[in-house]
């Protein structure tokens, strides 16, 4: 029926099992990588108890290692003092604090069991790696979440969220050579806008924006998308951000187009315009939350393609053809 399928096409469809390739940081690296210097930094400054360290899949071997770490930073001179203190049973102290008695605890002896943070681990979420899982880290009572990798960027309701995209390599002279190529293909194009996952943002918003704005061919025609970071909801409180405007916004990702049209029509970005998506290993948009929201906002493009890092620009029509009808079926049955 119209509603149902004989399940052949998933019988049939192959699957492709992307090996990720290992990243054998060492314990220097490992301290960059995860930026767990600024970590530290805005945990102290705001005076987090219960920090929920959110990881994906692909970087869960070093949770360990950035867990302990950070335990060593954060609790290492509370352990020290609390080993000299009094010894003082806890359930004495509830009772003291229920009493109005807290000057019956010496200031220094209560400062230390009040500032001793609490991390945990949060891995094996129940939603895409990329989403931020606020549900469990509230059954944890945290009051702060840190979460490593690519990011979709969500919007939390209640919890401050620090994301940390962590900073994947991208050789960018390959990567203009690729473009450069790619815009001497088509001289219709007017605009090529570049969306990536975003543990490349450190290395596109700095050698991959210079080397664009060097290229004569690149420079009028690339857009470059940047992580909208005032879309997080409730924000951290020492840390200051810029207030950005974008015209379009595509899962937490802004670009502009003012260079030269006040407004661009849906027409213009079906004929002029071409989406390139820099992402690590080759993915179906079905299976990519960026990708079926860039489906979905976007609809009348079929100009879109996909870089694997370091390889070659390809172009994503078979994965956006199965979204489409993925995204058709699913409106059909909703309606």
């Amino acid at each position: 029926s119209t509603l149902t399928e004989s399940g052949s096409r998933v019988i049939d469809q192959q699957i492709v099992v992307n090996k990720t390739k290992k990243l054998n940081l060492k314990s220097d690296e490992i301290i960059q990588y995860f930026e767990v210097d600024r970590i530290e930094r805005i945990i102290k400054e705001n005076k987090y108890s219960t920090v929920a360290l959110q990881f994906p899949d692909s970087l869960l071997e070093y949770a360990v290692d950035v867990t302990n770490e950070l335990e060593k930073r954060l609790n290492k001179k509370q352990k020290i003092e609390i080993s000299k203190a009094p010894q003082i049973d806890t359930t004495d102290i509830e009772d003291m604090l229920e009493e109005g008695a807290q000057n019956t605890i010496k200031n220094e002896d209560a400062s230390v069991i009040n500032s001793y943070v609490t991390l945990l681990l949060l891995a094996d979420t129940s939603y895409s790696p990329c989403c931020i899982d606020e549900i469990a880290a509230e059954k944890g009572h945290a009051d702060f979440i840190v979460h490593f990798g690519n990011s979709c960027l969500q919007k939390t309701q209640r919890l401050p969220v620090l994301n940390v995209f962590c900073r994947e390599l991208l050789d960018a002279t390959k990567f203009v050579k690729n473009l450069e190529d790619f815009i001497k293909q088509d001289s219709n194009l007017d605009k090529v806008i570049l969306f990536y996952e975003l543990h490349y943002s450190s290395i596109m918003e700095s050698t991959v924006k210079q080397e664009i704005m060097n290229s004569d061919i690149l420079k009028n025609h690339v857009v470059l998308s940047k992580a909208n970071k005032n879309q997080v909801a409730q924000r951290i409180e020492s840390e200051k951000y810029e207030p950005e405007q974008f015209m379009y916004s595509v899962s937490g990702r802004g670009f502009n187009m003012q260079q030269t049209l006040d407004k661009p029509t849906e027409d213009y970005f079906a004929e002029n315009v071409a989406f390139i998506y820099i992402c690590k290993e080759s993915t179906y948009a079905a299976d990519d939350p960026f990708l079926m929201q860039l489906a979905l906002e976007f609809a009348d493009v079929s100009n879109i393609y996909t870089y694997i890092a370091n390889s070659s620009i390809e172009y994503a029509q078979r994965s956006f053809k199965l979204a489409s009808q993925y995204l058709k079926s699913r409106q059909f049955v909703v309606s």
